[in-house]
């Protein structure tokens, strides 16, 4: 313990002696590992250490080296959960150590695109002092070997310089393209010659050549030996220039000139820099961003944004003749309405009033509020259907009937007489059904919507006589029945449906039995034995007594049927129960809403 504290005291000296000893030029900086992002925690790790090399080659600040940097850090208890890139993180990390500035950064790949983000960050106020993003396509390798030493650079605001190509090595490199006559660039400094050239005395070692004509451009990493001739063809195509899209939070669906890309963070190659591009981000339940953006300098261009978060109401897409308003604008008028979906999109949060109206029905309504807690809301409506009240008034006999609604019985009412009741239905087509004793039954069909007061004479009648009597004509009882004799008239159909049919049964008893007596005597007059005649004796005289009691049975049958016929008549034309009068039953309605006054009138007459 004692050794920890006398090591801590030492490292506090050494760092004091430091700041005291440096001049404003020479102030201390310390580099942390940078943040990976598609690349490997080691191969990010070795491009902070090629920026601290960088640094510590360079002589602007004083560098504190990695390993002492994590041994203080570990006598401090203080370890990084992952790579510390926000400004946050830099700050406490720089008062840890003890040191004026702090650099750190990332390192992102997307396909072969790697880029360095890099900033410098002064402890004390914790503002960035220097911010430097560069681009690199193509191998790893040379990323470490050249772009560290350009984001270095422009970290401590050294002016960026192409290197000079050294010419005194013993290799030779010709350079061809297709096209060619384009102009030659060895790691990023112009040679002065058009291709097909050979460049004459190089080093060995390892050079990103370049060739660019126009708008096309090629590039090849060259590894050169010593004494070594080498050829190589670079094939030109149109510079490629990259739109690179990130959003807060990340996932949104990005469109460029209308063509989806695909999510964020996500890259666009262009091969034309001189024209506007529409970047459209969406997300679901964040505010879509539309925003035009145009290359200016750099071969590549960034769009950060952060998405508002937004909320969204659905409405139910099969509400057939249903009107729709949203704080008392129709809500096709939303520009983010989607009728097909039934989705009201890109909502601020808040309260809003949602009002449906269907004809024939009471308005909906209700307010629905959206949170970011509750962003989508799904609107379930209930409609009830317009009512009316019917009065019914009754005469002197007890009334019952039904208001049936679609095939269904909507209400049933049952009036004593001179009596009356309200009865309340909804708009609707409906059929009335009345029943009074001594009268036929009624149905007539009525609509309930019109505003209008009117009038629909349903009329329950007495059974006519003359009809009555013309039923029975035709068939003794159905005309009791019609007459609303139920009793009465179905036994005298089932007497005389019994009547005729002993008769019909006795009738087809009675004629064959008569072929077969005749059928004996003849036999007996014809025989020539006396035992052929005692036999046809004896079969004659048992068919002559079948035939009498068929006869009786039959001449009974049609005695009883005639007999119920003529009663039948008798009864229906001399006992007839009613005379003749009608009972008018008047309907008055009309359409409005609850309240209105829907009455119906029974008017007896006699």
């Amino acid at each position: 313990m004692r050794f920890r504290l006398v090591y801590l005291l030492c490292v506090f000296l050494y760092f004091t002696t430091q700041i005291c000893a440096q001049t404003a030029e020479r102030r201390n900086i310390a580099v942390v590992t940078f943040d990976a992002r598609g690349v490997s925690p080691i191969e990010a790790e070795a491009v902070a250490d090629r920026i601290r090399n960088e640094f510590t080659k360079a002589d602007v600040y004083q560098v504190v080296e990695r390993g002492l940097m994590e041994e203080i850090m570990e006598e401090q208890a203080f370890q990084l959960t992952g790579a510390c890139t926000e400004s946050e993180c830099l700050v406490e990390v720089g008062k840890i150590l003890a040191v004026h500035f702090m650099a750190g950064g990332s390192v992102t790949k997307v396909g072969n695109l790697f880029t360095i983000d890099a900033r410098i960050i002064d402890v004390e106020s914790g503002k960035i002092v220097q911010n430097v993003i560069e681009d690199y396509l193509g191998p790893i390798e040379n990323l470490m070997v050249h772009t560290t030493k350009i984001v270095a650079n422009k970290l401590m605001g050294l002016e960026e310089e192409f290197e000079a190509v050294m010419l005194g090595g013993t290799s030779d490199l010709l350079v061809k393209s297709n096209p060619f006559g384009a102009t030659i660039y060895i790691n990023d400094s112009p040679v002065g010659d058009i291709t097909p050239y050979t460049i004459q005395g190089l080093m060995e070692g390892e050079y990103r050549v370049k060739a660019k004509k126009g708008n096309l451009v090629g590039e090849k990493l060259v590894l050169l030996k010593k004494n070594e001739i080498k050829e190589i063809v670079i094939n030109l195509e149109l510079e490629k220039f990259l739109i690179r899209l990130y959003s807060t939070p990340t996932g949104a669906e990005a469109y460029i000139d209308n063509k989806k890309i695909g999510q964020t963070p996500v890259d666009y190659t262009v091969t034309d820099t001189t024209l506007d591009y529409i970047v459209e981000l969406r997300k679901d339940l964040y505010k879509t961003v539309v925003d035009t953006v145009h290359f200016q300098k750099n071969p590549m261009l960034r769009m950060n944004v952060s998405l508002a978060p937004c909320g969204r109401i659905f409405i139910p897409v099969n509400l057939s003749g249903v009107n729709v308003y949203l704080d008392g604008m129709p809500v096709e008028s939303y520009p983010y309405y989607d009728g097909v979906k039934g989705m009201v999109d890109q909502m601020d949060f808040g309260d809003y009033m949602v009002r449906m109206e269907k004809q024939y029905h009471h308005p909906f309504e209700a307010t629905v509020s959206l949170t970011e807690l509750l962003p989508a809301k799904t609107i379930i409506p209930r409609f009830d259907k317009l009512e009316s009240v019917l009065t019914l008034l009754n005469g002197s006999s007890d009334v019952e009937g039904q208001i049936i609604g679609a095939g269904a019985i909507i209400r049933s009412f049952s009036i004593a007489a001179n009596d009356k009741s309200p009865v309340t239905v909804p708009y609707g087509d409906y059929q009335i059904t009345a029943r009074a004793k001594g009268f036929l039954p009624f149905r007539e069909n009525v609509k309930v919507f019109s505003q209008e007061l009117q009038t629909i004479h349903l009329r329950l009648k007495r059974p006519d006589q003359k009809k009555a009597i013309i039923r029975s004509l035709l068939f003794p009882g159905v005309g009791q029945i019609y007459s609303l004799q139920h009793y009465k008239g179905g036994i005298l159909a089932v007497v005389l449906t019994a009547g005729m049919s002993w008769a019909y049964s006795s009738w087809n008893n009675y004629s064959p039995e008569l072929d077969r007596y005749d059928e004996y005597n003849k036999n007996y007059m014809n025989a020539t034995t006396i035992n052929d005649m005692n036999k046809y004796r004896v079969l004659a005289n048992d068919s002559r007594d079948k035939l009498n009691s068929y006869r009786i049975q039959l001449l009974s049958a049609m005695g009883v049927s005639v007999v119920t016929y003529v009663l039948n008549l008798v009864d229906i034309t001399w006992l007839y129960p009613y005379k003749q009068s009608s009972n008018s039953l008047s309907l008055y309605y009309n359409g409005m809403e609850s309240g209105d006054l829907v009455s119906i009138h029974y008017f007896w007459e006699f």
